[in-house]
């Protein structure tokens, strides 16, 4: 649930979502939920690890949210790096510069 304001509209929202848990999953018991605020406006990126037999490990680093699918840009490196040279990283996608 996203962009909620306010607790009537997180309330409604709990509600109408109820039914389908109910449904699907009788036996589950909800003791709570947690509530938090939206995070301010900024870049996705996608960030990934792995390990490469000639290489080690690599940081893969990309625009991500709706633009993974649709931009192919992606930086990779080896590890380790420093906040400085991730900086670079980011700063050579398309989206490092919004």
């Amino acid at each position: 649930m996203l962009n909620l304001v306010g607790t009537d509209q997180v309330a409604s929202r709990l509600r109408s979502d109820d039914e389908p848990t109910s449904i699907h999953a009788p036996a589950a018991k909800i003791d709570g939920i947690r509530v938090e605020p939206m995070a301010p406006p900024g870049t996705e990126l996608i960030v990934g690890i792995h390990r490469d037999a000639d290489f080690g490990l690599l940081l893969s680093i990309g625009s991500g949210g709706v633009l993974v699918e649709v931009v192919n840009d992606l930086v990779t490196t080896p590890l380790p790096v420093n906040p400085r040279q991730a900086h670079r990283l980011i700063n050579q996608l398309p989206a490092g510069h919004y």
